[in-house]
């Protein structure tokens, strides 16, 4: 089925990459533009790859993307003891993709506005 909303998903994407490197080389300007194009639509989100996130315990937003499906963000932090990602109740058993920092959500007084 054609994606008719001009979006790609990150499956799209990826089997775009894949194709881009097997035709050209991973190092050819095609496969370089798509690259480039993922990294501006992730710094866009504000989502960056795991495995550059804090390691020191700080708290972060967490999501993973599985077949081209966000699933829902978490909020987590990096247990060295451990060496996996926990959020407090749990660790983190599901592959995690992305994090972003985790900026303070709203206070909320209980008046409506």
């Amino acid at each position: 089925m054609a994606n008719t909303d001009k979006t790609w998903t990150e499956a799209q994407i990826d089997r775009h990459l894949h194709l881009w490197e097997h035709r050209h080389g991973p190092d050819s300007p095609e496969a370089g533009i798509v690259r480039q194009l993922r990294a501006e639509a992730q710094k866009a989100q504000g989502w960056r790859p795991i495995s550059t996130a804090p390691r020191d315990g700080t708290k972060i937003m967490v999501i993973s993307v599985v077949d081209g499906v966000w699933y829902a963000p978490d909020v987590a932090w990096f247990d060295e003891a451990s060496g996996r990602f926990e959020n407090g109740e749990d660790y983190l058993s599901w592959p995690l993709t992305y994090w972003m920092p985790n900026t303070a959500l709203p206070y909320h007084t209980g008046d409506t506005p």
